[in-house]
This record gives C-alpha cells, structure tokens and sequence, in this order.
C-alpha cells in the first residue's frame, strides 16, 4: 500500500511540474500596470512586458456579459519588451465597481495575426497563442458618458 500511494505522489508532483512548464512557456507577456484589483478610469494606459519575442494584443473583457474578450488599439513599443497601449473599460451603461479583466496576446506567427485581423473581439483567450495571466481592475468613475463624445448641455 505505500509503494502506491509513493507512486500515486510521484506521478501527481511530475504531473504538476508539467504543467507550470507548460503554463510558463504560454506566459508571453505580463500586466505591469494596472495591478491586480486596482480602480481603473474609463479609459486608462496599460503597460506590458513582453517575455517572448512578438507583437503584443491587449484585450479586456467585462465580468458581466458573453465572456468576449475586446481587442485594443495597438500598443506603443518600447525598449527592452515594454510597452504601453490605451485601454477602454465599459460602455455607457458600466457603473462604478464593474469588474474587467485584461490580458495581453502575443502574435508570432502569421496565423495568429490573421486570427485576429479585422477582429473588435475574440470569444476566448486562445490557448495556442502566449499570452499573459488575466488581471482583474475595477471601474473607478461612473462611465454614463463618452469621452468621444461633446459634453451634452
């Protein structure tokens, strides 16, 4: 009996092993900013670091909703893997405390990048393509209004 349970162990730690490789090498990218938990504004500047050579996708998805996950204007490269992109969180009708995840894709190939051509969003983070762990943020400010839009009066 406890040479199966030796087994039993054995095979779970080498299983678990496997998978933190397996995660490490699809972690392409991480959220420098914003942290974890953080209030975030309507519209708020994302900074990433890039792991893996590529081109870095930012993408956020509200709490509520159909799990879709919405594509952002491309980032602004910088050096050494960091980057930094605009970011919008909510709509008209997001309220103070809706919650957002945001994560960033990283392209490679060809494929990829046609994967996410002419797309506004994805229904899922693609398990294929790196990518970095999705952080939660939090709207910090009413957003009933546009910023695009002229103040009404």
């Amino acid at each position: 009996m406890p040479r199966m349970l030796l087994l039993a162990v054995s095979i779970c730690c080498v299983l678990g092993a496997v998978n933190q490789v397996e995660a490490a090498k699809r972690r392409g990218a991480v959220v420098v900013s914003p942290k974890c938990n953080s209030e975030v504004q309507r519209e708020a500047e994302v900074v990433g670091k890039l792991q893996v050579q590529g081109q870095p996708v930012v993408v956020v998805r509200p709490e509520k909703g159909d799990g879709s996950w919405w594509i952002q204007p491309a980032p602004e490269l910088g050096e050494r893997g960091h980057f930094k992109a605009k970011a919008r969180f909510g709509s008209s009708t997001s309220k103070k405390g809706d919650k957002f995840f945001v994560a960033i894709l990283v392209l490679r190939t060809r494929q990829e990048f046609e994967f996410i051509k002419d797309r506004e969003f994805i229904g899922e983070l693609p398990a294929a393509i790196a990518q970095s762990e999705p952080v939660s943020v939090v709207l910090g400010e009413s957003a009933k209004k546009d910023p695009d839009q002229p103040p009404s009066r």
